[in-house]
């Protein structure tokens, strides 16, 4: 039926196939009968410089022809500015060999005022303009979010953080390398304690429910207090309460 590829393409584009190379021979021709630049250039580039004539110098305005080389020099124009705004904004490889994007910073605790996350307790984590709001919690249901949105940076820096959001999240090798006493007088407590003296706003992600103040210890058979719990009863001991409605500890 066929008698090769292109007679297959040419019957499968309605004959576009052998058109395009007819045209292109005419344009050989012309460049052997006439060899210039312009003759060359239209056989080489497809007939894109004759285009571009007849778009602006057409012997037969607003006709087929015209319209057609309108609208292929308006597509070359195009897609001409789209690359070169691409490499402007970008830049080339050649200018910058070894270049790539640059690492985001990680955000840091206190620069954020509002945190998307809601916890548990459904309170709203905004923080107090010109205090430091301090947020406690359980860490496996609320505290490990508020971290990570928080940009989970890792201090042992319990100062102010005024106007934005303070968590107890000290380097990993601190917390694995130490037993839950020794965590607690010398990192958790005094973090506690510079929160009572700066009179933070101290915000409970997580509802003080006896089941996450508590573990049961079957080792012993009685209950051991959680780390948020022994947060909780802290703050209760040096005459704070816990306000169900505002989901705060409040000083008396």
């Amino acid at each position: 039926m066929f008698k090769d590829v292109p007679s297959f393409l040419d019957w499968l584009t309605f004959g576009m196939v052998s058109g395009a190379l007819d045209v292109n021979a005419e344009r050989y021709r012309e460049m052997v009968q006439d060899p210039t630049v312009y003759s060359a250039a239209n056989w080489l580039l497809s007939g894109t410089p004759e285009s571009i004539n007849n778009a602006f110098n057409s012997e037969k305005p607003f006709s087929f022809d015209h319209w057609m080389s309108s609208l292929e020099t308006a597509l070359l124009l195009y897609g001409g500015y789209q690359t070169a705004k691409q490499v402007m904004s970008q830049g080339t490889p050649s200018a910058r060999p070894n270049s790539k994007p640059a690492d985001k910073p990680k955000p840091t605790a206190g620069l954020k005022t509002e945190l998307e996350y809601t916890p548990t307790s459904g309170v709203k984590l905004k923080a107090t303009q010109g205090k430091t709001t301090t947020i406690l919690g359980s860490f496996k249901k609320d505290i490990g979010k508020v971290v990570d949105e928080l940009g989970n940076v890792k201090s042992t820096d319990f100062g102010p953080r005024n106007g934005g959001f303070n968590t107890l999240n000290v380097p990993d090798e601190i917390y694995t390398g130490m037993k839950q006493q020794q965590f607690w007088d010398k990192y958790n407590r005094p973090w506690l304690d510079n929160a009572i003296a700066r009179k933070d706003t101290i915000v409970l992600a997580t509802k003080p429910k006896p089941t996450l103040l508590y573990l049961d210890d079957l080792a012993t058979g009685t209950k051991q207090l959680t780390g948020f719990g022994r947060e909780y009863e802290y703050l209760l001991a040096h005459g704070y309460r816990y306000d169900p409605f505002s989901n705060q500890m409040i000083s008396k």
